[in-house]
């Protein structure tokens, strides 16, 4: 290809790029409302089932059956609804890997292209503003942001009109799992949550952009691990250990209908400890998705201030199971969880580099975080 082939070919990807972004950003939107209309018909779900099994224990059949009726019709629906957001999450995977396959095209073609002297600096992409539709761009010279219509992004205008020292991160995760009852004849218990986190940052460059809410999922997911059962070495705010070692055994304080205590003795340690770690991942089923991250900027005071390991993020969301319910705020410590160890290992519980050991490295570097920087993060 000709220097005029690649740029001409770096200009159409760019483009792709662009619409590709919109396009998850949208997807992003659609199932987050799926979301919601599934936990509005569990939750319907769930009462309904009570009231059939009340009517049918009182022996008041036509009540019963109408409940009945009522009841598959709502898990008709609710079904559907599960299906619907299996299908659109499928169609997001699939622009994700889109996206993937575009930028290693065009960092292949850019390494193809001799950069003028002197070099100048090229903004980076963020994200797109979730309060104006604009582009958010980074100047690593400025050490801060600003705003650019799409259009001129696209004719190569790149120019700042007026910077702004924060970006502000939203992330929405939820969680859901379920167990048996320990009563006979009584449906699952469910246990559910959605929380968002908004982070504040200065200084940060594309790929932080895109690493801080990954790590705040996996602080999230450990905590979630934590809470809902006796963790290895799990202690509050203040250091306090509250739980004893995991392995030891575990006891769902959720469902309730799962337990599981004592050691084979025909088992190593090493075939005892997967076995735990196996009971924990089957009684609690936790898988935590990010449904959403949305980016803005501002000039507000930041509340996440990696190299102090500081982190004030607003909680918000609840946890629920059956008709209680508790702030997830209360007990979410997102800069405690964050200087823990995040990868979980199915023989040691959560092993490796903390959260914030991760941060600072892709704030140093610019480079993303592969198996071999991981591994080195953990040897340090």
């Amino acid at each position: 290809m000709t220097i005029e082939e690649i740029q001409k070919r770096i200009s159409e990807i760019e483009d792709r790029l662009l619409g590709v972004g919109v396009d998850i950003y949208l997807a992003d939107r659609r199932l987050w409302d799926l979301r919601s209309r599934i936990l509005s018909e569990g939750s319907r779900k769930a009462a309904l089932t009570g009231w059939y099994r009340r009517y049918e224990r009182e022996g008041l059949v036509e009540k019963a059956e109408e409940e009945l009726k009522k009841l598959v019709e709502t898990e008709k629906v609710y079904e559907a609804l599960k299906d619907k957001r299996i299908e659109k999450y499928d169609e997001r995977d699939s622009l994700l890997v889109d996206k993937e396959e575009l930028e290693e095209e065009l960092e292949e073609l850019k390494r193809k292209i001799v950069p003028p002297l002197p070099p100048v600096e090229v903004p980076e992409l963020i994200d797109i503003d979730d309060a104006t539709g604009y582009l958010i761009m980074y100047s690593p010279a400025e050490k801060a942001y600003f705003k650019l219509r799409p259009e001129d992004y696209k004719e190569g205008k790149i120019k700042a009109e007026r910077y702004f020292s924060t970006l502000e991160i939203a992330v929405n995760f939820t969680f859901d799992t379920e167990a048996a009852s320990k009563y006979p004849d009584m449906p699952h218990r469910k246990l559910e949550a959605e929380v968002r986190i908004v982070a504040r940052v200065r200084e940060a460059s594309r790929e932080l952009s895109l690493v801080i809410p990954e790590k705040l999922k996996e602080a999230f997911e450990r905590h979630i691990t934590f809470f809902f059962e006796a963790g290895y070495d799990r202690r509050d705010a203040k250091g306090i250990r509250k739980a004893s070692p995991w392995t030891g055994g575990i006891q769902h304080i959720i469902a309730k209908g799962i337990k599981y205590k004592g050691k084979h003795e025909v088992l190593t340690e090493v075939e005892h400890n997967i076995e735990v770690g196996k009971k924990i991942s089957e009684a609690l089923g936790i898988k935590v998705l990010k449904i959403g991250v949305f980016y803005r900027i501002n000039d507000e005071k930041a509340n996440f201030i990696i190299e102090e390991e500081y982190a004030r993020p607003i909680v918000t969301g609840e946890w629920s199971r059956q008709n209680y319910s508790e702030s997830i705020s209360k007990e979410f410590n997102v800069e405690h969880e964050l200087g823990q160890p995040l990868h979980w290992s199915m023989v040691r519980g959560f092993v490796g580099a903390s959260g914030w050991k991760q941060l600072k490295y892709v704030k140093k570097t610019g480079k993303k975080l592969n198996k071999e920087v991981l591994k080195k993060l953990e040897e340090e």
